[in-house]
């Protein structure tokens, strides 16, 4: 069974409470906002200042990749790039990901800058002739091992 607001705010302030020294008044204010902030979150939202907003959890997938950021559908978290850790983080991987917001399992969640940066450097590089080349050598070895291993 989870912990409890009391239990879970309880937890947070001692570690505050031991990593710096307080006085009576910022312990009694701490314990309060931290208990309206953990009750504010369980009810689904996130608390700044006085104003109270839900997070952007009806965000169109598509809409979710901007030019300069990825925005993740999970917690709302903006990024350059959705990494592998976190995504684990919400216990997903990439692929499980795009599948649960119906993304193309071919889409690079990363913000388009990143992605136009990395393709002029793969085009500078000739990383796509390297690959065809490769490619090529390939399929011209196994060809010649299967009719060596026809005759």
């Amino acid at each position: 069974m989870g912990k409890t607001l009391v239990e879970m705010t309880a937890d947070i302030v001692r570690t505050q409470a031991g990593a710096a020294r307080m006085l009576p008044t910022e312990l009694a204010n701490l314990i309060g906002k931290t208990y309206k902030s953990l009750k504010n979150l369980a009810e689904g939202g996130v608390e700044e200042g006085r104003k109270t907003e839900t997070l952007p959890s009806v965000i169109d997938p598509k809409a979710s990749i901007r030019k300069n950021k990825v925005i993740c559908l999970e917690c709302g978290r903006e990024f350059k790039i959705l990494s592998r850790s976190h995504l684990s983080g919400h216990a997903l991987t990439a692929r499980e990901y795009k599948q649960k917001y119906g993304f193309s399992l071919r889409q690079p969640l990363t913000a388009k800058s990143l992605g136009a940066a990395r393709r002029e450097t793969a085009i500078d590089k000739g990383l796509g002739q390297k690959v065809a080349g490769a490619r090529k050598k390939k399929q011209k070895n196994a060809r010649a091992k299967v009719k060596s291993n026809s005759k």
